[in-house]
């Protein structure tokens, strides 16, 4: 889970699993590789390591914000 309660999960393919996520509103993305990984943990934790190191390197933030759904639909 990140701090957004994203739910990071691994998606079965022919060949192994690909990372994927469960987003706002049920939003379900299924990250696209040339080679699925071998194990649910090794995709999940590729997933995990690029979020978090975009946001270590401040491309993304994961802090939770403050704003409301109602500004955020505003947006």
């Amino acid at each position: 889970r990140t701090l957004h309660s994203t739910v990071i999960y691994a998606e079965k393919v022919p060949g192994g699993y690909l990372p994927a996520f469960v987003g706002k509103e049920g939003t379900r993305i299924i990250v696209r590789m040339n080679t699925p990984l071998p194990t649910e943990l090794a995709a999940r934790n590729a997933l995990r390591d690029v979020l978090w190191g975009a946001h270590v390197e401040k491309r993304i933030n994961l802090h939770p914000h403050s704003t409301t759904a109602t500004e955020e639909q505003a947006a």
